[in-house]
């Protein structure tokens, strides 16, 4: 069996636990899952969708703790929005993840990374819920 890591640009990670550490958070796997199905998304316009999933208020703080995370980790990245504004920040999923549990309880947690956009995929004004539930069958509030 050949390794994934030699053939299709996959690259070990030396710190492994602060991958799955980011993973820990259903907040952190919903931002994950929502710059999947969004692609490169501006930061506020994120904060608005988590707002409407989660039924409440999510502040910046919040969001800025989990991005900052998950940047960590190496699962997203961040770039400013030229045409808009030095100050908008778009962010985008930086890397695809494999996570793999060997003999003896080692875990191996693989990146694949993905390029920086060069512009926001989807435009704002397109962005809603119903959208993104149109796109898949998982109920994105505890409410569905």
């Amino acid at each position: 069996m050949r390794k994934m890591e030699a053939v299709e640009g996959w690259q070990a990670v030396p710190q492994p636990d602060e991958v799955v550490r980011a993973l820990l958070s259903k907040d952190r796997r919903m931002i994950l899952y929502l710059l999947d199905q969004l692609g490169p998304i501006q930061q506020h316009k994120l904060q608005l969708l988590l707002r409407k999933i989660n039924g409440k208020k999510y502040p910046d703080t919040v969001l800025l703790y989990h991005l900052k995370k998950l940047e960590r980790a190496g699962l997203v990245g961040f770039k400013k929005d030229r045409e808009l504004s030095t100050r908008i920040k778009i962010i985008y999923r930086a890397a695809d993840f494999d996570i793999r549990l060997r003999s003896k309880g080692d875990l191996t947690v693989l990146l694949k990374p993905r390029p920086a956009p060069e512009k926001i995929s989807i435009p704002t004004s397109e962005i809603s819920l119903e959208n993104i539930r149109l796109k898949t069958s998982i109920p994105l509030s505890s409410a569905a």
